[in-house]
């Protein structure tokens, strides 16, 4: 059989984030739609904070509704269902008649077709599975789900908090006899084989923070051959995107008409005004300019800067000299953009230390 596999969508019910968040969810349907899939496996952190499942629980319900007559959803609890819950629990609220959430622990066992799935809902820690009563296989394929990081899976970088909590001992996946296992909790796709079992993330389905690069997806998985499981990218969670904005010394933007241009509508975008100006307060008029004229292309756009004031710097000779000399290095061919700005960005900085300023 086939089924998709889709994590940490983090659902949110605030005012800015529901709209983006329920197209996301929409796309998923329409995606194992299209895949002609009876199953959707949602491998925690489905929603934000249990808070967001209490309040999106109709919204779910109707999307749920929405899928053709044969598609089912497996939900199991990820860390983020355990925020604000207080004494409740995520299988205590309704979500339709097609969705099943799965709380049960160590694990509760459920068959579909070819497949067998051992759905594991979030637990602090999975140190005790020397005591969980696993049964024998009983058809074809074994799938596992799961939510945590694995260890020799863990990423380093802007995701590494994702390592700190569910630390899953790869051999864990050996003792369930599992063919498959449908893992959420890090941010990025990724896939790695222990033994006999293809452990996948399929990264998170929507951008819920600044630095998740790349294209959101989910994964189509065939149970009959995991390795052929086929990534999809989501339209509409649309990606993170860092760009370097390289200012004139008069703090202006000279190339504002092409920025964006190859931007999704949905993209969270993070500009890097970067340079040396001869006064800071004229990178707060660009700012506001880029916003209004860019702004509306994507679904957020924010502003990091990286500016070193340096009064005077646009009247010196060596300053003039230099960009007059880089402007021809510009217009040569051949030349990386990025190497050119860079050249320009320490050319101004070391006349910069010339002027006695510390940079």
């Amino acid at each position: 059989m086939q089924f998709v596999h889709a994590a940490d969508l983090h659902l949110s019910a605030s005012e800015a984030e529901k709209s983006y968040c329920l197209d996301v969810l929409k796309e998923i349907g329409e995606s194992a739609t299209r895949a002609k899939v009876p199953l959707i496996v949602f491998a925690g952190d489905t929603f934000d904070s249990f808070t967001d499942a209490m309040a999106l629980r109709a919204s779910f319900t109707d999307w749920a509704a929405s899928l053709g007559a044969d598609v089912r959803v497996f939900l199991i609890p990820g860390n983020h269902e355990d925020l604000q819950k207080g004494s409740n629990d995520l299988s205590r609220l309704s979500f339709g008649p097609k969705v099943s959430v799965f709380t049960q622990t160590p694990f509760s066992v459920r068959t579909l077709e070819d497949a067998e799935f051992l759905l594991v809902p979030f637990q602090k820690d999975f140190y005790d599975t020397t005591k969980w009563q696993i049964p024998p296989k009983v058809v074809r394929h074994r799938v596992v789900v799961m939510h945590g990081t694995v260890a020799g899976m863990v990423f380093v970088g802007a995701e590494s908090d994702e390592s700190e909590t569910a630390a899953i001992d790869p051999g864990l996946f050996a003792k369930l006899d599992a063919d498959y296992a449908a893992l959420g909790h890090i941010h990025s796709s990724r896939s790695e084989t222990f033994g006999k079992t293809l452990v996948s993330y399929p990264g998170s389905a929507r951008v819920w923070r600044r630095g998740e690069v790349g294209p959101r997806t989910i994964l189509v998985v065939d149970t009959n051959n995991v390795t052929r499981s086929k990534q999809v990218p989501l339209g509409a969670a649309g990606e993170f995107r860092q760009v370097n904005v390289h200012l004139q010394l008069d703090g202006t933007y000279p190339e504002l008409e092409n920025l964006g241009k190859d931007w999704n509508p949905n993209d969270s975008v993070m500009l890097v005004m970067r340079g040396i100006v001869e006064d800071e307060n004229t990178v707060a008029q660009t700012e506001a300019k880029i916003q209004a004229e860019v702004g509306r292309r994507v679904r957020v756009l924010d502003f990091k800067r990286e500016v070193v004031p340096v009064a005077g710097i646009a009247e010196k000779q060596i300053a003039r000299r230099f960009l007059e000399a880089w402007g021809k290095r510009e217009a040569a061919k051949g030349e990386s953009p990025d190497v050119l700005e860079r050249t320009r960005e320490l050319g101004l900085q070391a006349i910069a230390g010339l002027m006695g300023v510390r940079l």
